[in-house]
């Protein structure tokens, strides 16, 4: 009687596992990068609102020396639901200006976002402006 057995051999197992650790090799350093860009867009929303509150305070008081961001708007993601990956400040240096900064609180290869009362907008890392800005 000639019994044939069901199941895998170890090879074939080997192999299962060898492909699926080549493709996770690529599909995560993908994902984390999705991940960063979704991170960097939520901070600068929060940016451009907290242009939109500072041209509200302008409107209101006639300068925005005397402004300070709300506690909604001074952390991305705004409010500080989840984890916080960015510090809002603002500096307002004369009466008429303004400057927002989002400074990572870790390492990001884009550094710094900045948004100014003109609408300029700006980084501090060595990447290029459109890969950080979209």
């Amino acid at each position: 009687m000639n019994m044939k057995s069901k199941g895998f051999t170890l090879v074939e197992l080997m192999i299962v596992v060898t492909i699926l650790a080549i493709i996770s090799a690529i599909a995560y350093p993908s994902y984390q990068d999705y991940v960063r860009r979704a991170q960097r867009a939520e901070a600068q929303a929060v940016l451009l609102e907290g242009a939109q509150f500072m041209e509200r305070w302008y409107t209101t008081n006639n300068r925005y020396d005397t402004a300070v961001l709300p506690a909604s708007l001074t952390t991305s993601p705004k409010g500080g639901a989840g984890t916080i990956r960015y510090d809002i400040a603002i500096t307002a240096a004369a009466q008429d200006t303004f400057t927002l900064t989002a400074v990572p609180r870790l390492a990001d290869n884009c550094g710094n976002f900045t948004l100014t009362q003109t609408g300029l907008r700006g980084i501090t890392g060595g990447v290029p402006f459109d890969q950080c800005w979209r």
